[in-house]
């Protein structure tokens, strides 16, 4: 008898049936899933979405590329412009200044108004004073002491010897024609007293000009107007000041302060009153000026300023000298007084 192999089955072993498996018990892990593949729909609509945030972004920085080219068109169009104005504004300079030299007795005071009659016409009082300030925007243009009217016939050489350049010479014609010949400036009258004041404006520091903020006719009656002009008067702080103006300057415990001031800009409030009779002619010629406003941001405390002005030769109605600084001492304007300056409102004061 012959037994067959071990590894061979029978045909009914073969297609014998696997019992089925046991139900996983609880707390068994679960049997891994897997996902089915995307179907090719899901996928084209994900391509197209991210297609679509594409192009978006182009066009956005399309856009944005383009804003800025344009503003930079318009940044380099406005740089031309504004180049193109100073280049005019130098013309007109240039043309300003040859006119000035060759016809500086017309340039210098502005073109004065005619006499008026009485019941003839109205002046235009506003227009007086704007070219009052104008013709003396850079002082009086002199290096001779009065008297200066009345005016001699002259010729412009004898004018020249005597040092009255054709500037000066049109600013002693317009005093004569526009301000009356007995006109009061505060406690002082006379043509001659006004423009002695602006010789000293003018020499008593090392440069001057006068810059109008604002003209304002207060009054106007048949024989009588007022006007009140708002300016800042900006001079420079010499040797001379010292000497001339401020005095205490020079002694040796004010050399700190004087150093400070010495060589500086001072921006000079002032405040004009102009008086004028009913043909047009300045009687009265009031003008407030408050140098310590402009001495403060100097010097950077009222002790300074107290210090600086105590002994000025600066009278209440702003005229400068020596000799007229302390006329008048119980009218002195209180601004120039050290209580004022050391008081707290002083500060307020414009």
């Amino acid at each position: 008898m012959v037994t067959p192999p071990p590894c061979q089955h029978s045909n009914d072993e073969s297609n014998r049936q696997l019992p089925p498996m046991p139900p996983p018990r609880h707390g068994s892990p679960p049997t891994a899933s897997f996902t089915a593949p995307l179907a090719p729909a899901t996928t084209a609509a994900a391509s197209s979405a991210s297609m679509e945030e594409s192009r978006r972004r182009a066009q956005a920085r399309t856009r944005q590329q383009r804003y800025r080219e344009k503003q930079h068109r318009y940044e380099e169009e406005l740089k031309a412009s504004v180049e193109t104005i100073r280049c005019e504004i130098h013309h007109a300079q240039l043309q300003l200044q040859s006119i000035e030299e060759q016809h500086g007795s017309v340039s210098h005071c502005a073109a004065q108004l005619p006499l008026a009659a009485p019941g003839f016409m109205t002046p235009d009082f506003l227009q007086v004073a704007r070219n009052l300030v104008h013709c003396f925007r850079s002082g009086f243009e002199t290096t001779t002491h009065g008297p200066w009217l009345p005016l001699a016939a002259e010729s412009s050489s004898t004018a020249a010897a005597s040092g009255r350049s054709q500037a000066g010479q049109e600013q002693i014609r317009f005093v004569q024609q526009r301000v009356h010949l007995d006109v009061l400036h505060g406690d002082l009258r006379g043509q001659n007293t006004f423009l002695e004041q602006w010789r000293r404006y003018t020499t008593f520091f090392g440069s001057l000009a006068l810059h109008a903020r604002g003209f304002e006719l207060l009054v106007q009656v048949e024989d009588l107007a007022v006007c009140r002009v708002q300016l800042t008067l900006s001079v420079e702080v010499a040797a001379r000041t010292f000497q001339h103006v401020l005095p205490r300057m020079l002694l040796p415990e004010s050399s700190a302060l004087a150093a400070r001031l010495l060589g500086k800009q001072l921006h000079v409030p002032m405040t004009l009153t102009l008086e004028f009779d009913e043909h047009g002619r300045v009687c009265r010629y009031e003008p407030l000026v408050n140098f310590v406003a402009a001495l403060q941001p100097l010097l950077g405390s009222y002790e300074g300023v107290a210090a600086a002005l105590q002994g000025a030769h600066i009278s209440a109605y702003g005229q400068l000298g020596q000799d007229v600084a302390h006329r008048g001492e119980t009218r002195r304007d209180a601004r120039l007084d050290l209580a004022f300056v050391l008081s707290p409102t002083a500060g307020g004061c414009g």
